[in-house]
């Protein structure tokens, strides 16, 4: 994504300036409301120049984490409140631990559209969608290693999305590729994870096909309660 540094490349003096910005701002150093000291201040105190200071706050201003206000100072922004899909991600890949409030906030979020998906999908599209349920669960239970298992996993839930026909699930859908990916890469390294959801995701592609609304809203929320009860185990 944009906002990511490329790894081969030497970081500038703006990259490490933001670096150190931003973990001040995630780390909570700096919090919502606060002000930033003055640029000069900044560059002494990052041993930077203050078009490197300048500039980094404007890469921070463009990723939401900061906001300038004309004659009054540049300000540490409501971030968690504000959020994008891709802010969110990059506060999860840039924190030094994984904020579990924030982990099962996206878990929530993930219930709400999928159950809704599921039932729609078992209305709208029964028999074609579950049989690519079922190719794909078939698939995932053969899966080698979490990054092909979160790949399956989410073309698995994407075809979901498919089969209820709403535009702004496709959205939605389409906004949250990488945050699904991100935790779920996590949750397949946990033991007995693949085999569990494999036998879940089988069981929605029977109720998907039985064209049982409820039960296929009933069957994806059993999955994910399962999902979200591991991951809060191993968050601790």
């Amino acid at each position: 994504m944009a906002y990511e540094t490329v790894r081969d490349k030497k970081p500038t003096i703006t990259d490490r300036v933001a670096f150190r910005l931003e973990r001040l701002v995630l780390g909570g150093e700096l919090k919502p409301g606060d002000r930033l000291p003055p640029e000069r201040e900044l560059a002494e105190r990052f041993s930077a120049s203050r078009n490197g200071v300048r500039e980094a706050i404007r890469r921070l201003e463009t990723l939401g984490l900061l906001s300038t206000e004309p004659q009054s100072g540049t300000y540490v922004r409501d971030y968690l409140r504000d959020a994008s899909f891709d802010l969110i991600l990059h506060v999860m890949r840039r924190a030094d631990d994984v904020d579990p409030a924030l982990l099962l906030d996206l878990l929530e979020y993930r219930r709400m559209l999928m159950t809704t998906a599921a039932r729609l999908a078992a209305e709208r599209d029964p028999a074609a969608c579950a049989a690519d349920l079922a190719a794909l669960a078939a698939a995932l239970a053969e899966a080698r290693g979490p990054e092909e298992a979160a790949e399956l996993d989410f073309r698995f839930h994407d075809r979901i999305v498919e089969g209820a026909g709403n535009v702004l699930f496709r959205s939605m859908q389409n906004t949250s590729r990488e945050l699904h990916l991100y935790y779920t890469r996590r949750f397949y390294g946990l033991p007995g994870a693949l085999e569990a959801t494999a036998a879940q995701q089988r069981a929605i592609a029977a109720a998907v096909g039985s064209g049982d609304p409820e039960a296929a809203a009933a069957a994806m929320s059993a999955a994910l309660e399962y999902g979200r009860l591991a991951i809060e185990g191993a968050l601790g």
